[in-house]
């Protein structure tokens, strides 16, 4: 008995496993980017988007005030892209 092959199940399949893979991979980079920035700038990124804390919480958390904060995730957020397209750019060539 010959079964009927769906080419549209084994294709999408294909692109799950590598949109699963090239994420994974990504993320990893992501992390080792993250844990090569300076402390104060990890530190803050890793309050604000992996616990979800608000500006007052980490301000009050590292006994900042708000203008300091926004201007040290603001150059967080600089550094990290930096770090992570470098690293992203090497690993995929």
């Amino acid at each position: 008995m010959e079964y009927p092959v769906n080419v549209n199940e084994i294709f999408f399949a294909e692109v799950s496993v590598a949109n699963e893979v090239e994420t994974k991979q990504r993320d990893e980079v992501l992390y080792q980017a993250i844990d090569e920035l300076k402390s104060e700038y990890r530190s803050i990124l890793l309050l604000f988007y992996m616990e979800g804390k608000s500006y007052r919480e980490i301000c009050r958390e590292l006994n900042l005030i708000e203008p300091i904060l926004t201007q040290r995730l603001a150059r967080a957020r600089k550094k990290l892209l930096q770090h992570f397209l470098r690293k992203w750019n090497v690993d995929n060539e």
